[in-house]
């Protein structure tokens, strides 16, 4: 196995069950419509291969968005964290300087 990273989304068909009994057998319409667009939209907002719709629960579908290896996460999470403290450092040794020392 391979650990990583990845963001699950959960989407559901409100009152499925009153649904069901109104549609009866044309309620897998409804499903394969609803699905249809669920996979297009995660395929769109997941930026081809790292949007996956993982499950389909009848009423709900299970998405999954892959973010990355924990490795590169991890390097990518570094990375940020300097460009944020080295922005925020001077800063704050300005504020420290400014105050006046009590004698």
């Amino acid at each position: 196995g391979k650990l990583v990273y990845a963001l699950f989304g959960f989407a559901g068909i409100n009152d499925f069950s009153h649904l069901l009994r109104s549609l009866d057998q044309e309620v897998m319409i409804l499903i394969n419509d609803v699905a249809k667009v669920i996979h297009n939209e995660v395929f769109r907002w997941g930026l081809g291969d790292s949007g996956q719709c993982n499950k389909n629960l009848g009423s709900a579908f299970l998405l999954v968005y892959r973010i990355g290896d924990f490795k590169d996460v991890h390097e990518k999470k570094a990375k940020a964290t300097n460009v944020i403290f080295e922005r925020v450092g001077p800063v704050r040794q300005r504020r420290g300087n400014s105050k006046k020392k009590k004698t």
